[in-house]
């Protein structure tokens, strides 16, 4: 609604594979999600539309993010709004697609994109992890690898002319 042709959400995951620590960054490629709910209100139609990241965008990122030395992987992630579920089972099915971890916005972020025509990209910090003891953090915790995300990725958004 107010015209942004670019947009870049910074948020938080929960790893779900083995090789992902706090701190590390996932440049999200792709999100799935359970349709329904938000998504039929956007679709109006039984359907699944792909929610994937703007290439170009996650590339330009991916240089700066190698350029400052932080650690990133490319992956899939699922956004899925239940806190409460049955971790393993969750786990197990959500691994077997390649899903690196677990968020709660990614999915309706490219989905909005497609249909309102932005560009957009979901840079992730891992924050915790669903499948080794990392506990949960707090915000302070949390800021130094913030911080080491933060300047990159401003630069990187600051530079990008693809629009």
């Amino acid at each position: 609604m107010l015209g942004a042709k670019v947009i870049v959400r910074f948020g938080t995951a929960g790893a779900l594979v083995e090789d992902l620590d706090v701190g590390d960054v996932i440049l999200s490629i792709s999100a799935n999600y359970y349709s329904g709910g938000l998504y039929y209100q956007y679709t109006e139609q039984p359907v699944c539309i792909s929610a994937v990241a703007d290439y170009n965008l996650l590339k330009h990122i991916e240089k700066y993010m190698l350029k400052h030395n932080v650690k990133y992987t490319v992956g899939s992630v699922i956004s899925a709004d239940r806190f409460y579920i049955p971790v393993k089972e969750f786990i197990a099915y959500w691994r077997k697609f390649g899903v690196k971890a677990v968020e709660m916005e990614t999915a309706i972020l490219y989905i909005l994109g497609a249909i309102r025509g932005y560009k957009a990209l979901s840079t992730l910090l891992i924050s915790n992890s669903l499948v080794k003891e990392t506990g949960y953090p707090t915000a302070i915790e949390l800021k130094k690898h913030v911080l080491k995300i933060a300047e990159p990725l401003l630069e990187a958004i600051s530079t990008f002319k693809d629009i």
